[in-house]
């Protein structure tokens, strides 16, 4: 699994985005997750845990 963290701007705030992905039977899996920059803090964890917790068989 690979991912992607970064912060891009939005017209009145940034925007924090969790993009993960995968191999699934051939095919890209991708998975996002995103909120506002101020609440980063909280929910980065998170989506971090979403993330680990993701299984493919």
């Amino acid at each position: 699994m690979g991912y992607i963290e970064l912060v891009t701007p939005a017209l009145d705030t940034d925007i924090y985005n969790l993009m993960f992905f995968t191999d699934l039977n051939g095919k890209l899996l991708i998975c996002t997750f995103n909120c506002t920059k101020k609440d980063m803090e909280e929910w980065t964890p998170v989506a971090k845990e979403i993330m680990n917790s993701l299984e493919v068989k």
